[in-house]
C-alpha cells in the first residue's frame, strides 16, 4: 500500500509542479480586467464620464473622441449587474462623475452573471482582477482550472516565448481588434447577412426569467446616480441590417 501511494505522489507531483509554475505566469500576462481594476484603483476619482456595457461598449466606444476624462469599463459579455457590480467597487471614488452610460439593447435585459451558457467561463476575471466575488467555485478562481491546458501553454508560449504584445486596449478601455484570435481582415470578411441571422437567433431569449432581476438592478443604478447627482444615460448600439430584421 505505501508503495503504490508513493507511486502515485511520483505520478501527481509534476502536475503539482506545473500547476504551481502556470497559475502565477497565466495571471501576470497582461489582459483588459487586470488593466481597467488598476485604472479605476487609481483614476477613478477623475473620470467624468463612465461607460459600462458588453463587447459593444468594449469594441464601439472610443474615450479618446470623447470630453472630458471618459473610461470605457466595458467588457465582452458583460452583463447588467456586473455593470452596477463595477459602479458599486469604486463606489467611494466617484467624486467627478458625471454621466454613466449604458446600453439597453436587444438581449442585455434577459441575461445576467448566472447565465451559464454566456457568461461562466468570464467569472475567474471579475474574481481575480477586479476582486469581485462572482463565485467561489475553485475552478473560477483560477486560471488555470478555468482554462484548457492546451490554451494555458499557448498564452504562457506566445506571450512568454514569441515576445507577443496581448494588451489590445487603449489607455482609456477601448478595445482594439488585434492577435491571433482577432484578425480584422478575417472578420471583414464574414458573410454579415450570414452573421446577422446567427447572432440574432443566439441573442434571441426563450426565457423572461432574468428581465425582473435586470430592471431592478437598472433601478438600483438610477437610484446610486440620483443620490450622488450623477446622470444615468441609457442607449441602444447599432447594429447591421440583418440582425435588426431577423430579431423577434
Amino acid at each position: 500500500m505505501k508503495v503504490f501511494i508513493k507511486k502515485i505522489l511520483l505520478f501527481l507531483l509534476p502536475l503539482f509542479f506545473i500547476g504551481l509554475t502556470l497559475e502565477p505566469l497565466l495571471r501576470n500576462i497582461p489582459n483588459e480586467y487586470r488593466y481597467k481594476s488598476n485604472y479605476l484603483v487609481s483614476n477613478s476619482n477623475k473620470v467624468t464620464k463612465l461607460f459600462l456595457g458588453s463587447s459593444r461598449t468594449y469594441y464601439g466606444v472610443n474615450p479618446e473622441f470623447i470630453s472630458g476624462t471618459s473610461f470605457n469599463a466595458g467588457h465582452i459579455c458583460q452583463s447588467i449587474d456586473l455593470d452596477f457590480e463595477i459602479i458599486k467597487k469604486y463606489r467611494n471614488n466617484w467624486n467627478n462623475l458625471k454621466y454613466i452610460m449604458i446600453p439597453v439593447d436587444y438581449s442585455s435585459l434577459f441575461v445576467d452573471k448566472s447565465n451559464r451558457e454566456r457568461f461562466n467561463w468570464r467569472k475567474r476575471n471579475y474574481n481575480l482582477y477586479y476582486d469581485i466575488d462572482i463565485s467561489s467555485s475553485l475552478s473560477e478562481n483560477s486560471e488555470l482550472l478555468s482554462l484548457k491546458l492546451k490554451e494555458s501553454l499557448i498564452k504562457v508560449f506566445s506571450y512568454y516565448i514569441l515576445n507577443e504584445n496581448l494588451s489590445n486596449w487603449t489607455k482609456f478601455g477601448f478595445g482594439k481588434y488585434g492577435g491571433v484570435s482577432r484578425d480584422v481582415s478575417k472578420r471583414l470578411s464574414v458573410d454579415l447577412s450570414k452573421s446577422g441571422r446567427i447572432s440574432a437567433r443566439r441573442h434571441t431569449s426563450a426565457s423572461r426569467l432574468d428581465l425582473d432581476k435586470n430592471l431592478h438592478v437598472l433601478d438600483s443604478i438610477v437610484k446610486f446616480a440620483t443620490a450622488n447627482n450623477i446622470e444615468v444615460l441609457f442607449y441602444t448600439s447599432p447594429a447591421y441590417k440583418t440582425y435588426v430584421s431577423n430579431l423577434d
